[in-house]
């Protein structure tokens, strides 16, 4: 059996602990199937949805947005069998509603509204500067404008049409000479249509 095949066969025998875990208390789960995922690539990672209406979960594979590995989240999606309470979706998604995206950084709500942005064609992509209304270290802000690029515009487009991406604080006098992020979405289906 190759390797592809071995970790298939053995989230098909654990699926039912997936299926009932919580997002809390579950580290040694989570911390188990990252180790079978790294033993295919070093840069896979994964996420679950919530039990859905239709009483499934979704399984999102990731490559952490590596454009090299997003071949083996590919195989691994086309070799996944049919299990009746999962649905399996290679590289995160769009999200439907982007406005509804909210964190909580140490206490205050932080959402898409708090994030603006300058765009600019560069070596055939579109490069952005994003500013976003918090204080925080630029490594911080990186983490935090990654998850939000993810959700607006899924993995794929992250990692194949976005080239440079800079990370600052919103200076509020500059809000008006900027884009709303949720625009961002619109902008590179315009610039990049498929």
């Amino acid at each position: 059996m190759d390797r592809i095949g071995a970790f298939w066969q053995w989230f098909t025998e654990n699926q039912d602990r997936f299926m009932v875990m919580q997002a809390e208390g579950n580290e040694s789960l989570f911390s188990e199937l990252s180790d079978e995922l790294r033993k295919l690539d070093e840069h896979l990672t994964f996420e679950f949805s919530n039990i859905q209406d239709n009483g499934k979960r979704e399984f999102i594979l990731s490559a952490n947005g590596i454009s090299k590995s997003f071949p083996i989240v590919f195989q691994l999606h086309e070799a996944a069998p049919e299990l009746q309470n999962w649905d399996i979706i290679a590289l995160k998604p769009r999200i439907d509603h982007p406005e509804d995206i909210q964190l909580n950084l140490s206490g205050k709500i932080f959402g898409i509204e708090d994030i603006y942005f300058e765009w600019f064609i560069e070596d055939d992509c579109i490069s952005v500067i994003l500013y976003m209304r918090a204080d925080y270290p630029e490594n911080v802000l990186a983490q935090i404008g990654f998850i939000f690029l993810d959700l607006l515009l899924g993995e794929y487009d992250v990692a194949t049409k976005l080239g440079h991406i800079d990370f600052r604080t919103l200076e509020e006098s500059r809000v008006d000479s900027l884009f709303e992020l949720i625009d961002l979405r619109e902008i590179m289906d315009r610039e990049f249509p498929e």
